[in-house]
This record gives structure tokens, C-alpha cells and sequence, in this order.
């Protein structure tokens, strides 16, 4: 095997979220706000050392996510809830990321991608550029945008490429579907719901590119908003095939990619994406475990227990777009594997329009088994010896901080646990930007 000369690693976040003004110490239990885009993208070290005891370099972009604009205090721009909604600035974050593997890729360099919600999308879509146009040269980098919009009215004007550039591994956490453009008039917004634009860049959302020798996707089995609609790879996964591994966990959307107050289920995500990668990236495990939740005392269900989300029933900005779960996408025409913690998941406390394992009808897909001495593993082990249980959050320390969040949140009783949802005053502009990941 050739030795690369350097790795590239690009992590695009999710809607509104920035990991370089989040407050949060990710080798400490409380980085509860950073998602695990982020949490992995710190976790990669300068180095990787082979066999040989050469020195790799493993050069790392990290990406904010749709209209997670600031200034140089820290504060987001006052358009940033249109600009995640809409998702307008999405054709950037792609030119960025893509501009940025362009300027530093050198042959026999190893690509990496990875990306949560519609970060996620951006990433895939950055290897399908690949794949269709290759990696154009530092001298032509300013062609971008005329090639893309070429490519969007008419893919066959532009040549592919003559040569592969192959991309390592695609790694992303419940991608969130397609390209939204608002519908205006004469300018002005005419509604909140956007226009959906499928296979952009005359590239099928759905296809895996075949420059993409790995491929990862963490998906949310319990999320059950129908804006939040899962774009899968068509990609079959099967049993003794490396190249595509498409697993279903329990949790809704935030619950797999992280970034939420709750976090539990999003260990157990990281975990098994950084055990898919560990032995191609060097990884400082330290981060990951200084940051990755300890069962507190009182808890009796372990590893993989903890509540899902139940984004319709308890995110009110989004009730009146609809309820649709994911039954079809998992037991569809493409091979579905559950992780195993799934058989820990408990029956939710709020059922409304919540799948199930056991309500799933027709055939049940298989389980993904963990192996022994992985990270993953070693997580599991962690939890279940543990010999205590998590509650999310007791009332009482709800109420110590209710001065600071009430003006900002609304009390949402769901279960008979007190939780906070922020963001649910505020109307449905303010909102609209957790409703397109």
C-alpha cells in the first residue's frame, strides 16, 4: 500500500452551528452544545505515524454550518435565521470546502469528508463535484462557479475527467436532503416554505460517487418531522462489503449529529464513526472520552436507553409541516442495518407518530453487532459497568436556571420531565432555521 503524502480532512457542521464561537471545553462533560462534526474534527492530531515511523500530515478544515455568520465578537448576523431556512448560502460552503481541497491536494493525498444535516449534503455534494469534474487546478480555482452553473443547466457540457481523484471516506450524520431556494416575488419573500431542489448540480442526491472508496452514515431512526426528510445513499449495504455501511440508531435528528443539550444518544454516533475511521486517521482518544457523557447516579437502563427526541410532538414550530417517520426509508429496497443499541431503546415517553422497533412492519432489518476492543465497544462497556442511569435533567436543576433561559425558551412538559426548548418564541422566522437542518 502506498504510503499518502498527507491527509485532507474536511468536517462541514450543520445548520447554524459554529464550533469556533462555541464556548464549550470539548475535553469536558459540559461541551453539551458542540456536535460531533466538531467534537471528531478536534479530535484529530497533527500526525498520523506509519509503519515506518514516518510523520503524516493530517491537515484539518473545519466548517461552520448555514447562516451561522458572526462578527468578530461572536455575534450571528440578525439574517442568519432566513439564511438557514432557505438554505441560499449552501452553494458557498460547498466552493469552500471544495476550494480548500483544491488548493492543498497534491497526488497520492487521501481525502476525507465528513458532515452532520445539511452539512452532511454539503459534503456528499463535494465528493460528487469531485467525482464528476475532478479537482481543478490553483490557476483555474476562479471557474468554479461558471462549471457548477453548467453543470445545473446542462451536465453534459461540461467533460468529466480523465483521471480518478479518489476520496477515502465519506463520513455524515443524518443528511439532511436538498438545496432550498425561497419563492419571492419582485424580491420579497412571499413564503416561508421554500421551493425544494432536487439533484443540483446535475448530481443525484442519492448516488454514492464512485470516486468514494468508504462510506459512513449515522441515521436518525426516531425522527419523525416531515422537513427533516433523510437523504440516503442508494448504495446498498452488504454483509461482507466494506465500502458502504448505512446504520440506523436510536434518536431523532439532533440526537445522532450532536450539537443539542442532550447528548447521550450522540455518544454512542461519534463512537461508532470514530471506530470506522480509527485505523486510517490518528485520533486523540482522549478527546473523545473527556468529553462523552458519564451515566450519573440513578440511572437503570445503560447504554443506548436514554428518551429519544420526539421532534413533532415537542418542537412546535414544526407541527403544522406534518409528521412523517422513516418506516419506508428502513425497510425499503436498500439493505438497512440497525445499530445494536437500538435494542436498549426504551418505548418513548411521549409515543405520538413515533416508530418503534417493534412496530416496524415486513421484514426487520438486521442488526450491526459491535466488536470487541473497538471504541464503540469500549463505550458500551463504560455505561452498562457502570451500574448507573441517566436522567436527563432533574426539575429542580431546571428551575435554578430558569431566569436565564425563560426569556429565551419556552417550558415544554413532555413525559413529566421538564425540558427546555429554546427558540419556540420568538415566531416562525426565528424558527424556521432548525427546521431545514
Amino acid at each position: 500500500m502506498t504510503t499518502p503524502s498527507k491527509k485532507i480532512l474536511v468536517f462541514c457542521d450543520g445548520t447554524g452551528l459554529d464550533g469556533l464561537i462555541a464556548s464549550d471545553i470539548l475535553c469536558d462533560q459540559g461541551a453539551s452544545k458542540a456536535t460531533n462534526v466538531l467534537r471528531l474534527s478536534r479530535a484529530v492530531k497533527p500526525f498520523r505515524t506509519d509503519s515506518t515511523g514516518r510523520k503524516i500530515p493530517q491537515i484539518t478544515f473545519y466548517q461552520s454550518g448555514v447562516g451561522s455568520d458572526s462578527d468578530f465578537n461572536g455575534q450571528g448576523f440578525t439574517t442568519a435565521k432566513l439564511i438557514q431556512a432557505y438554505g441560499r448560502v449552501v452553494a458557498s460552503k460547498i466552493r469552500d470546502a471544495y476550494t480548500f481541497i483544491a488548493q492543498n491536494y497534491e497526488s497520492g493525498d487521501e481525502i476525507y469528508l465528513f458532515g452532520y444535516s445539511r452539512g452532511a449534503y454539503t459534503a456528499r455534494k463535494v465528493a460528487g463535484l469531485i467525482d464528476r469534474i475532478g479537482l481543478l487546478s490553483r490557476r483555474d480555482l476562479g471557474q468554479f462557479f461558471d462549471i457548477c452553473s453548467r453543470l445545473q443547466k446542462d451536465p453534459n457540457s461540461v467533460a468529466r475527467p480523465t483521471t480518478e481523484i479518489p476520496v477515502k471516506c465519506v463520513g455524515v450524520w443524518d443528511t439532511v436532503g436538498s438545496v432550498t431556494v425561497p419563492k419571492t416575488l419582485g424580491g420579497i419573500v412571499t413564503t416561508p416554505v421554500p421551493k425544494e431542489v432536487l439533484d443540483s448540480l446535475g448530481l443525484t442526491d442519492c448516488s454514492l460517487p464512485n470516486c468514494v472508496k468508504m462510506a459512513r452514515h449515522a441515521v436518525a431512526f426516531h425522527e419523525n418531522r416531515d422537513v427533516m426528510r433523510v437523504t440516503l445513499w442508494d448504495a446498498p449495504t452488504v454483509d461482507g462489503d466494506n465500502r458502504v455501511k448505512q446504520v440506523w440508531f436510536g434518536g431523532g435528528h439532533s440526537d445522532i449529529g450532536g450539537g443539542g443539550e442532550f447528548r447521550e444518544l450522540a455518544d454512542i454516533t461519534l463512537f461508532w464513526m470514530a471506530t470506522e475511521i480509527d485505523s486510517l486517521i490518528e485520533l486523540d482518544h482522549s478527546m473523545l472520552w473527556g468529553s462523552h457523557i458519564i451515566p450519573p447516579k440513578g440511572w437503570r437502563g445503560g447504554w443506548g436507553a436514554a428518551q429519544p427526541y420526539n421532534g413533532n410532538a415537542e418542537d412546535m414550530a414544526t407541527r403544522v409541516f406534518g409528521s412523517t417517520t422513516r418506516e419506508a426509508q428502513i425497510t425499503g429496497r436498500i439493505a438497512t442495518r440497525l445499530h445494536a443499541s437500538l435494542r436498549q431503546s426504551p418505548q418513548p415517553s411521549n409515543p405520538r407518530n413515533m416508530l418503534t422497533v417493534k412496530t416496524i412492519k415486513g421484514t426487520v432489518p438486521k442488526y450491526v453487532e459491535l466488536t470487541a476492543g473497538t471504541l464503540e465497544h469500549d463505550l458500551m462497556t463504560k455505561w452498562n459497568s457502570s451500574g448507573q442511569a441517566f436522567h436527563p435533567e432533574s426539575p429542580q436543576s431546571v428551575f435554578t436556571r430558569l431566569p436565564a433561559t425563560f426569556l429565551g425558551g419556552a417550558l415544554d412538559v413532555v413525559g413529566g420531565v421538564v425540558r427546555v426548548s429554546a427558540d419556540i418564541v420568538g415566531g416562525v422566522t426565528s424558527a424556521l432555521g432548525r427546521l431545514w437542518g
